[in-house]
């Protein structure tokens, strides 16, 4: 006896067995929500990671001006260009007087540290530290034997009429060894820390004289008939080329950021 079994029945049985995903359409599933929750964390990550660099960015440019105020309200208080020299610079180079040598004294390491005594040609304000950015330790052997991290915020007392930006900026961190780091004066060298620049200074900085430069920084008639530039100056500024350098490990890296200014006594305002 034959059964009559409806058209109806058979199409939902048919739709029954091709209603479950195949193993093939579950790998392809799974490979879609692999590849966009990899582009979802990477997103992540480069935003995050572009928050913590524009932070980084912030807390130096802020703690590059907040020295530059200091600077400005040490001369606002009563001492002069030549006394602010001496104590936010002087550079460290060979020619710089002997007797500039000892204006602040490397303190000895402690007992059983490795680093050596030396004497860093910088006043007591012309290193310093910045709160929420990491030391950079530079390893590179192009640079000799630096066994401590760079000073996180430099001073750079410009002292050439006639610069070359690759012959300022000392590691005050390590003793102030040469060659130094170099500085931006002119605001178009790297963003990123020198490392491996050698004995002839830093790479990536301008060889040639920067501008604002050259200029009488003395104020005694510079390149005027027979005068000519003055080179290691000491003493007699009128004004004071200054550059802050802050040299930090960042999230992404090495980072670095420059800042140039001009301080003259009639710029800094009443003492406070």
């Amino acid at each position: 006896m034959r059964h009559f079994v409806p058209k109806t029945f058979v199409r939902m049985r048919k739709r029954a067995r091709h209603s479950g995903l195949t193993l093939v359409e579950v790998l392809v599933f799974l490979v879609v929500m692999a590849i966009s929750m990899t582009a979802a964390l990477s997103m992540y990550i480069s935003s995050r990671m572009a928050q913590r660099l524009g932070e980084e960015r912030r807390l130096a440019s802020l703690a590059a001006e907040q020295k530059l105020d200091e600077i400005r309200n040490y001369i606002a208080k009563g001492h002069s260009l030549d006394q602010a020299f001496l104590y936010y610079g002087p550079l460290a180079n060979a020619s710089t007087p002997a007797n500039l040598e000892s204006v602040n004294p490397y303190v000895a390491p402690p007992p059983g540290h490795n680093a050596p005594q030396v004497h860093v040609c910088g006043g007591p304000g012309a290193w310093f530290d910045v709160p929420g950015l990491e030391p950079y330790f530079d390893t590179n052997p192009a640079d000799g034997n630096r066994p401590l991290a760079r000073s996180i915020g430099t001073v750079t007392i410009i002292n050439d009429e006639t610069p070359d930006e690759r012959q300022f900026g000392f590691d005050f961190g390590n003793g102030a060894p040469s060659p130094p780091f170099g500085v931006d004066i002119n605001g178009n060298g790297s963003r990123l820390i020198q490392t491996g620049f050698g004995s002839s200074g830093a790479a990536g900085y301008n060889s040639s004289i920067p501008a604002p430069f050259p200029f009488d920084i003395k104020g005694n008639g510079s390149n005027v008939g027979s005068v000519p530039w003055d080179h290691n100056v000491t003493t007699g500024f009128i004004i004071l080329p200054v550059v802050i350098s802050i040299q930090w490990q960042g999230a992404t890296g090495p980072q670095r950021y420059d800042i140039f200014a001009l301080i003259t006594p009639d710029q800094v305002g009443e003492p406070h």
